[in-house]
């Protein structure tokens, strides 16, 4: 009797589908990081094909297709110089809902907005500023001080801090930027170092330093084309690191783009701000903070005004003639009595619409209906959007 039960079973066994793995590998790519991070305890051979590089390759190019805004997150530091800083993350699809009613959220107080404070596995002061230098492909990098510097993938809560780079901050006055990208020849995640220092009385020197995740390491470059960078962080894009740079001689300003695969600098054509300002206007404000910004995928300058910003795209990459002034977005305030809480643009939708950041505000300015933005200045975010994925920032993982 037991062995014909035991044949019963064995057949049944036999007869019962299985999925080829190629499928299951199929479905698991396009599911949510959140998803995967718990299907790694199924099985073991689950956890080593969610774990593996190629599947997390896979994965990223895969969700990147995606174009309803799935995998796009907000990653934001919330608090001020009198409170604790805390890092928090939402969904950009979140951000839009919630304003779509009333035009702007306030992560501070909105209880409508779903967000979830993220454990930062990396030891810091409660009073520590938090800076969040960019993202790329999942990854985002967060410094912490002047000399310390965190790769950190939000979604999986992986990190690893960077080896000093090796500045000297004994000077009286420096400047300090970097940007950050992926060099895809070399499969290398690459953090870039601007900085500007005074040696002696007023001899100004740069240096510019390259971190490669790959070799864990610092190197110097002796090739910078000259000039000072300003307008925030660096921007990534077509496998570069873009900087707006200023000149003390007549060349003015100008974009320099730096190949992550080669090292080399090259200078891209800035658009016609100033002719197109006197063109409208004879008593233009000459008071103008210019910023390089990345949206809809193209490169951008933003122009801050005393009461407005005018945004312009360079719709063909490396092209003059392709800039255009795309919108001008007014301000109820006078941006010349915040000197040190500026406006960030954060995100262009696929609809035209622009996610911008002020104070505690996050506001979706829209062209087609536009109207004069209203924020609030009681406390400060800083926000930089990200891409979710399961990249990580060890190599050897």
């Amino acid at each position: 009797m037991e062995n014909d039960i035991d044949n019963l079973l064995s057949i049944k066994k036999l007869e019962e589908p299985t999925v080829p793995e190629e499928i299951i590998t199929e479905i698991l790519l396009r599911l949510p990081v959140k998803s995967l991070l718990k299907f790694k305890c199924v099985s073991k051979s689950w956890f080593v094909l969610i774990s593996s590089y190629e599947f997390a390759k896979s994965h990223l190019k895969l969700s990147t297709k995606n174009d309803i805004y799935a995998h796009d997150r907000l990653v934001f530091v919330l608090g001020s110089k009198l409170l604790p800083m805390d890092i928090y993350t939402c969904s950009l699809q979140s951000v839009f809902e919630c304003s779509a009613s009333n035009g702007y959220v306030c992560p501070v107080t909105d209880a409508n907005l779903p967000v979830h404070r993220v454990s930062f596995d990396y030891p810091y002061e409660a009073n520590d500023w938090i800076w969040l230098e960019g993202s790329c492909n999942g990854l985002v990098c967060v410094s912490l001080s002047v000399s310390t510097l965190i790769l950190w993938n939000p979604a999986t809560r992986k990190l690893k801090a960077l080896p000093d780079s090796g500045i000297d901050l004994s000077s009286d006055y420096y400047g300090l930027t970097y940007g950050f990208g992926f060099d895809e020849l070399h499969g290398d995640y690459k953090v870039v170092e601007f900085f500007r220092f005074d040696r002696h009385m007023s001899e100004i020197e740069i240096q510019v330093k390259v971190y490669s995740l790959r070799t864990n390491s610092w190197k110097i470059l002796s090739n910078w084309p000259g000039g000072d960078t300003f307008g925030g962080s660096a921007k990534f894009l077509n496998g570069a690191i873009h900087w707006l740079v200023t000149y003390i001689d007549e060349r003015g300003c100008a974009i320099i783009s730096h190949d992550l695969s080669t090292d080399a600098f090259a200078e891209l054509p800035m658009p016609d701000i100033e002719d197109e300002d006197e063109d409208e206007d004879e008593d233009v404000d000459n008071d103008v903070r210019v910023q390089i910004k990345l949206l809809g995928g193209c490169l951008s300058i933003c122009c801050e005004h005393s009461t407005y910003i005018d945004i312009w795209v360079m719709k063909e990459y490396g092209v003059k003639k392709s800039w255009s002034k795309d919108v001008r977005i007014p301000f109820y305030l006078n941006l010349e009595d915040s000197e040190f809480l500026r406006p960030s643009l954060l995100f262009l939708t696929l609809d035209g619409k622009i996610l911008i950041n002020y104070g505690s505000n996050l506001r979706l300015y829209d062209p087609i209906n536009p109207h004069i933005h209203h924020f609030c200045k009681n406390s400060e975010i800083e926000a930089i959007t990200y891409f979710e994925s399961l990249v990580s920032p060890n190599l050897n993982d």
